[in-house]
């Protein structure tokens, strides 16, 4: 045991060498003597909703609001009004926000005083509003009232006068100058926080998110963050439902299809070169190669066209065995018939070249011969 002296007191007390404080060089003989020398460094403060005294470290006199509870606190930070409607006369609450130049229990009520005091201003004309607005420099709110009409009846007729409004600088200063409230009124803000606001204010882009999105460090997290994505197998059943749905809509749009066959139908490949060489030599100046695509028939893209006649030039792949793994019966004739009636809509003849019949020359001139109609 020693004997050691209480730092508030300064009574003498045995302690075990064990219980004496290490971590900071203040011991006390009772809790009281700790509170009370804890209360000395302490400031006395006014409770801003019930006046109650109480104590406070001096680190939070920055604040601008000091409570002396969270009773205290939620009560101040109630912005509700008691209100009585026009017409029944009930009481209700209702947030500061919504409380306008006529207020309302219900929709009823409201029908009724609209029916009874239906607002009508056939002498308001551009110039009054530019005078109030520009001149005096009246809110939306403001002009109402003195017009004893709404908020929106007001825009409606700035619209239709082509009255201009104010930027949101400029409607923020005008707010200050009237002794407005800003939202950010008793939170502790720094320097740097009120940079950023005022720059967005002013409509300034923070140029430091286009700098943070290079940074390797961001795109490993977002590339981690995709493969988790990935791996969910219900997000990506949604995502590729809700891009069906969007694809569906815009390929309705012709200015979508004609981009989207132009990127698909740059380049011709090897087959196509091979068809268009045999059909140029046989058939000079007879059909014209549409690949690049320039000549599209709602939403398709024939190979070569000849004034009403079509010739495509159909992969097996892509044409056939893709769409044979759902449906086994599906045959060349069944895909065949579908194109030929759909140019056929359109009042085009088509003929369909495969890819297995490009081992016969001979057999695709006659067939382009018969289709042309001449039967040599």
């Amino acid at each position: 045991m020693k004997m050691i002296n209480c730092d508030f007191c300064e009574m003498r007390f045995d302690r075990f060498p064990s219980q004496i404080s290490i971590y900071s060089d203040y011991n006390f003989c009772s809790r009281k003597c700790y509170w009370n020398w804890k209360r000395r460094t302490r400031v006395i403060v006014k409770c801003e909703n019930c006046d109650k005294i109480f104590y406070i470290p001096p680190s939070k006199l920055k604040y601008n609001f000091h409570f002396c509870s969270r009773k205290c606190y939620r009560e101040r930070r109630i912005t509700r009004k008691v209100i009585k409607c026009e017409i029944c006369g009930k009481e209700k609450y209702r947030p500061l926000s919504k409380i306008h130049n006529h207020t309302f229990c219900s929709k009823d009520c409201y029908c009724k005083w609209r029916k009874g005091n239906s607002i009508k201003l056939k002498s308001l004309n551009s110039d009054v509003l530019r005078t109030f607005y520009w001149g005096e420099k009246l809110n939306l709110n403001e002009i109402g009232k003195k017009l004893n009409c709404s908020n929106r009846h007001v825009l409606n007729e700035m619209v239709k006068f082509n009255i201009p409004r104010r930027n949101n600088s400029e409607s923020h200063k005008l707010f200050f100058e009237k002794g407005g409230i800003p939202f950010f009124k008793g939170k502790h803000l720094t320097k740097k926080t009120k940079k950023k606001l005022s720059k967005s204010r002013l409509g300034i882009k923070n140029p430091n998110l286009s700098e943070l999105n290079k940074t390797p460090e961001f795109k490993k997290r977002s590339g981690e963050n995709l493969r988790r994505l990935w791996q969910n197998e219900k997000w990506v059943q949604k995502l590729k439902i809700n891009a069906g749905k969007r694809i569906k809509k815009l390929n309705q749009l012709p200015e979508f299809q004609k981009k989207r066959l132009e990127a698909c139908h740059k380049i011709p490949n090897k087959e196509e070169i091979f068809l268009n060489s045999i059909i140029q030599n046989n058939f000079p100046n007879e059909f014209i190669f549409n690949i690049p695509t320039v000549f599209v028939v709602d939403g398709r893209a024939p190979d070569w066209i000849n004034g009403n006649k079509v010739i495509l030039h159909h992969g097996l792949h892509w044409h056939l065995w893709r769409f044979q793994e759902k449906n086994p019966k599906l045959t060349k004739k069944c895909v065949e018939k579908d194109d030929i009636n759909f140019y056929r809509r359109h009042k085009y003849n088509c003929l369909i070249i495969w890819e297995d019949e490009l081992k016969n020359q001979d057999n695709i001139i006659i067939k382009i011969k018969e289709f042309l109609g001449d039967s040599k």
